[in-house]
């Protein structure tokens, strides 16, 4: 009656090998399946892809998972941490593993992989990572994590998650007959939300165990947080939520979709390298269509500009940049963000010594403009700071820009697949969009879908009761006149003539000519 798990994948992209074992039938011979989480791309909505990707395998062969999917040598999925004589040598800060691995954890039980059936890898200081929970005088900042973790959501059980209109921003709520817990975190990019509760007082608990109590004020508290997860606790069937009727509609202006154009002082010749219109394709990872590096004839000297052209002016006050991470960490040290007021370029902010961040968020006093730049003087080659042996090079993911005024949200796009669609030009392809509708009055509206010329896709009405959501099945065409690549699809919902939400994660798909 011995348990036995097959599979054992070192790596969660691996679900294709398991696919091929599967089709071989060789499921028949185990009880299970276990797999390694790492990746060499670790953001978000990367692994939740590829977990969402063992459970097709599950659903296309009538397997029940629950029978049992493990996540062993289960780690920091974003990439490789060094022993402490490369810090020392280096005089670098410690890079914090903690908030990485509660990621990893709690995106899993979200998606189907209960707390108890993911395995820490490892206990004791082994090898040249930091995987590892206990060094020899003291625990690590993950074993604290993965503890306070456990004590604010011990016998809890996952409800829901609720959607958030901010980029990679998640809440999710847990509850058993003695409380209601949210966790809530997200890529990177500092937030503040009113919380929406009818407890008389909030319990906040920060990843390193910090606890304060919250004191409601006209049912409602507020909370900021990054990508560090803080736990907000309330008693047995008392309600936490976002304050929606606080958040806005905030199209990204950067994207291709929309008309903008990039253009940077070094481009690379390199034709496997990726171009320079990846940083306006609304993928922040770089996993759709790469990460944009300069010319190598170019490093070292500065500065560099990235410029972004929006298709019309609008009254820019915000500008995010994703910075380069990979193995180096290689995030811009020392920049400015400029903006064209229309006679000449203006600094709205600047930033020196920057190491360790790699989504910056720039808000400054709106600027009517149609053009921003971000001006680099200095980029890090490594995590370590400086090293000798590695040449410094711009590099980015993304950029994404905002103008006001925003619009209050009204229904929210939800749980979208970073999936990219291979098409041949001519085709026709189904996207669905989940939206949700977390108010008590019943919603009507169109979803549209905005993309390069040669793809369209019909306005389609939809109907959100209160509370509830529905899944928009939009027909998207495309045309032999389409450009081949990969291009971004922007939907949008519109009631009353104004836009009332939009995708904060585009779509995409791939398409090439027969």
């Amino acid at each position: 009656q011995a348990n036995f798990l097959g599979g054992s994948c070192c790596g969660l992209e691996k679900h294709t090998w398991m696919r091929k074992l599967y089709e071989l039938g060789g499921q028949a011979f185990f009880d299970g399946i276990s797999f390694h989480p790492y990746t060499g791309v670790g953001f978000q909505r990367i692994y939740r892809m590829h977990l969402g990707k063992w459970f097709d395998l599950f659903r296309d062969f009538k397997d029940d998972p629950a029978q049992g999917i493990y996540m062993t040598e289960a780690a920091n999925h974003r990439g490789w941490g060094y022993n402490d004589y490369v810090y020392e040598r280096h005089q670098a800060r410690r890079e914090s593993h903690a908030h990485t691995g509660l990621h990893m954890m709690l995106h899993a039980e979200a998606m189907g992989i209960p707390r108890d059936q993911v395995y820490v890898f490892y206990a004791r200081e082994h090898g040249y990572n930091d995987f590892y929970l206990l060094r020899r005088d003291s625990p690590t900042p993950s074993a604290i994590a993965f503890q306070v973790m456990n004590e604010c959501l011990r016998d809890t059980r996952f409800v829901r998650e609720l959607p958030m209109p901010g980029h990679d921003d998640f809440f999710q709520l847990y509850r058993d007959d003695t409380r209601t817990v949210a966790a809530l975190f997200n890529g990177g990019d500092r937030q503040e939300i009113e919380v929406r509760t009818d407890a008389a007082t909030v319990e906040q608990t920060d990843c390193m165990g910090n606890r304060k109590q919250l004191a409601v004020t006209g049912g409602r508290v507020t909370v900021t947080f990054d990508n560090f997860p803080i736990f907000l606790r309330v008693g047995p069937g008392e309600e936490l939520a976002p304050a929606w009727g606080t958040l806005t509609v905030q199209p990204n202006l950067a994207l291709a979709a929309l008309g903008a154009t990039v253009h940077v002082s070094s481009p690379n010749p390199d034709p496997k390298a990726a171009l320079p219109e990846v940083l306006i394709d609304g993928d922040s990872t770089g996993f759709v269509g790469g990460r944009w590096c300069e010319d190598v004839a170019g490093m070292g000297q500065f500065p560099d500009t990235v410029e972004v052209r929006l298709s019309a002016p609008a009254a820019v006050d915000t500008v995010i940049l994703h910075h380069e991470y990979g193995g180096w960490q290689r995030t811009l040290r020392d920049f400015d963000i400029e903006v064209f007021d229309g006679a000449d370029w203006r600094t709205v902010d600047s930033v020196r010594g920057n190491y360790y961040a790699e989504v910056t968020r720039h808000v400054f006093a709106p600027v009517t403009t149609d053009r921003i730049r971000a001006v680099v003087r200095a980029v890090n080659t490594s995590l370590f700071g400086q090293v000798d042996w590695i040449k410094p090079q711009t590099a980015l993911r993304a950029i994404a820009v905002y103008a006001a005024p925003r619009g209050d949200a009204r229904v929210f796009f939800a749980d979208t697949r970073l999936d990219k669609p291979k098409l041949v030009s001519g085709e026709l392809v189904t996207l669905p969009f989940r939206i949700v509708n977390p108010g008590l009055m019943p919603f009507e509206g169109e979803l549209r879908l905005q993309a390069a010329e040669g793809i369209s896709a019909q306005a389609l009405t939809v109907a959100v009761p209160p509370g509830g959501e529905i899944i928009a099945q939009m027909p998207v065409q495309t045309t032999p006149q389409a450009k081949a690549g990969i291009h971004t699809l922007l939907a949008s919902v519109f009631a009353d003539g104004r836009m009332v939400s939009t995708d904060y994660e585009p779509r995409w798909i791939e398409l090439k000519h027969e």
